[in-house]
C-alpha cells in the first residue's frame, strides 16, 4: 500500500455517507458517484434524493422551527459550540477526506478547519441579537428586535465546501432558523461526514443535509416551505436562483462570481469575474 492509500485510510470511506433528515440517516437506491480529482478514481457514492425526500427534509425543518426558536440564544450557543468542538475532534480525518474529494493541499484543508473551529466559529458565538428601544420624534416609541425567517435553504459550491456550508448554516442556526443544506455533488463527502458526527448534538430537524443532482437545486429554490435561499456559485446560475425564488417571494442571499461568456455580433468575449450580494433584508 503506497503513502496515498495509507493517508486515505484516515478518511474512513468504509463508513459510508448518509443524508440527514429529521435527525435520521437516509440512504436511497439511486446514488451519485464522487470522484477524486487527483486520480480520477471513485471515492464513494452519496444519495441522489428525489422530491419526496426533499419535502420530508423541509417538513422536518418546519416542525423543528418553533422549538428551536423558543430556546434562548445562550442555549443555542452551547449547542453550536459543542458542534464546533466535535468538528475539531475529527480535524485530521475530515481534512484528509476534504483533500481527497476537493483536490486541495492537505495543509490548506487543515487550515480551513482551524479557521472554522478556532476563529470564525468562536467569533460568531460572541454575537448577540439585542433588542433596543428608542423614542423617535413625530413617530413615538420604537422597539427594534431581530426575528428569524424560518427555514433556510443553503446551497454551497465545490471549491470551499466545508467553510461555505457552515458559514451559511451556523449564522442561520444561531439566529433561530432551521436549515436544509445542499452541498455540491462534486464535493459533498466531508459535509456529510460532519453532519453525521454532529447529528446527535442538535434536536431532530434543526439541521438537515440532502444531496442530489441537477434537479435538487431548482426544487429547493422553488420550494414553498423554504423561506430563504442562500446560494454561492456562478453569476449565471445565481440569476436562475433569484428568478426561481421570486415565484414564492422567498428571500435570497447570493454570493456570485465566475466568468460570464457573452455572445455578440463581434464574436465571444469574456467578462471579468464580479461579486454580487443580494441582502436578505
Amino acid at each position: 500500500m503506497d503513502a496515498i492509500d495509507k493517508k486515505l485510510n484516515k478518511a474512513k470511506l468504509e463508513q459510508g455517507f448518509y443524508n440527514i433528515i429529521d435527525g435520521k440517516r437516509v440512504l436511497v437506491e439511486k446514488t451519485l458517484s464522487v470522484v477524486n480529482p487527483a486520480t480520477g478514481l471513485q471515492l464513494a457514492n452519496v444519495p441522489d434524493v428525489d422530491h419526496t425526500l426533499l419535502d420530508q427534509a423541509v417538513s422536518a425543518a418546519q416542525r423543528a422551527f418553533p422549538g428551536w426558536r423558543a430556546l434562548q440564544i445562550s442555549q443555542r450557543k452551547v449547542l453550536l459550540t459543542s458542534l464546533l468542538k466535535r468538528m475539531n475532534d475529527h480535524t485530521e480525518e475530515l481534512s484528509v477526506l476534504l483533500t481527497a474529494e476537493q483536490g486541495g493541499p492537505l495543509a490548506i484543508a487543515r487550515f480551513h478547519f482551524d479557521l472554522l473551529t478556532k476563529a470564525m466559529g468562536p467569533a460568531l458565538m460572541q454575537m448577540e441579537l439585542p433588542e433596543t428601544e428608542q423614542e423617535v420624534p413625530h413617530i413615538g416609541h420604537i422597539t427594534k428586535r431581530f426575528t428569524p425567517i424560518g427555514v433556510v435553504g443553503a446551497i454551497s459550491p465545490w471549491n470551499l465546501p466545508v467553510l461555505i456550508s457552515f458559514c451559511k448554516a451556523l449564522p442561520a442556526l444561531l439566529a433561530d432558523n432551521t436549515v436544509v443544506l445542499k452541498p455540491s455533488p462534486f464535493a459533498p463527502l466531508t459535509v456529510l461526514r460532519i453532519s453525521d458526527y454532529i447529528n446527535e448534538l442538535l434536536p431532530p430537524g434543526v439541521f438537515n443535509v440532502v444531496t442530489g443532482g441537477d434537479d435538487l437545486g431548482p426544487w429547493m429554490t422553488s420550494h414553498p416551505g423554504i423561506d430563504l435561499i442562500t446560494f454561492t456559485g456562478s453569476t449565471f446560475t445565481g440569476k436562475r436562483v433569484l428568478a426561481s425564488a421570486a415565484a414564492t417571494l422567498k428571500r435570497a442571499t447570493l454570493e456570485l462570481g465566475g466568468n460570464e461568456i457573452l455572445r455578440s455580433a463581434g464574436g465571444i468575449r469574456t467578462v471579468r469575474p464580479r461579486w454580487d450580494v443580494t441582502p436578505c433584508r
